[in-house]
């Protein structure tokens, strides 16, 4: 009978420490061995010997330990599937993360494209406007040029009409020159005459009027910009 309180006392000395880390459902669960073992206790007493309660007990206490271990696979491969799935989750983030920052290097990746072509565009097209505007320069250059030499060969081939007729006064001195400002009409013929500039000499500056209207009709150029209806020229003789 001692051995049967004492294995009752176990029971429920197992079933008080059980309840610092149970649930309450493996509670509920420890405390129906516990009533188990202590009913099979009182209800078979008269019939157990003391090796029959001994053994009784230790099945109890080993169905209990089943019943723990159980659990703990259990509550085990719960935490391994958290554990799974918690994972899982995180190389779904860290899947998710990579994505992300490969579509916003391929964005950086593009933006900079665009803006390197936009660059380029923009140097081409100055390097564009650069070219044109010394091409223009060059071609006003030559077009200048070619103006003040036809000039220069209009006003030398009058220059040259006029000495063809021009004679030298008696007693006029040689190296003498005047500036001359003739009017023409469109077809070269001397309208007016007049002396800009004198030599001093007033026969020799009559002379080169009367040498301007006898070269009329003066010259036509052999461009056509060059001509003006009103001609300024120096006149200096040879000898």
């Amino acid at each position: 009978m001692h051995r049967l309180l004492t294995g009752k006392s176990e029971a429920l000395e197992g079933l008080t420490k059980a309840r610092e880390g149970m649930g309450t459902a493996e509670l509920r669960e420890a405390q129906a061995l516990a009533r188990e073992l202590a009913d099979r206790y009182v209800t078979r007493a008269p019939e157990l010997g003391a090796e029959e309660a001994e053994a009784e007990t230790h099945r109890v206490l080993e169905r209990r330990h089943e019943v723990e271990e159980a659990r703990r696979t259990e509550a085990e491969a719960a935490a391994r599937k958290a554990e799974g799935q918690r994972r899982k989750e995180v190389e779904k983030m860290r899947r998710r993360s990579e994505v992300e920052l490969a579509r916003r290097k391929a964005e950086e990746e593009r933006r900079a494209e665009r803006a390197e072509a936009e660059r380029r565009r923009e140097e081409e097209e100055r390097d564009r406007r650069e070219r044109m505007a010394r091409e223009q320069q060059r071609l006003e250059q030559e077009r200048k040029a070619i103006f003040a030499r036809a000039l220069e060969e209009y006003i030398g081939a009058i220059q040259a009409s006029v000495a063809e007729h021009w004679r030298r006064p008696t007693g006029v001195p040689t190296g003498l020159a005047c500036t001359v400002n003739v009017l023409q009409d469109d077809s070269g013929r001397v309208l007016r005459v007049e002396i800009i500039e004198s030599s001093g000499n007033i026969a020799f500056d009559r002379s080169v009027e009367q040498a301007l209207r006898a070269a009329s009709p003066l010259p036509r150029p052999w461009r056509r910009a060059v001509f003006d209806r009103e001609v300024l020229f120096l006149f200096r003789p040879r000898g």
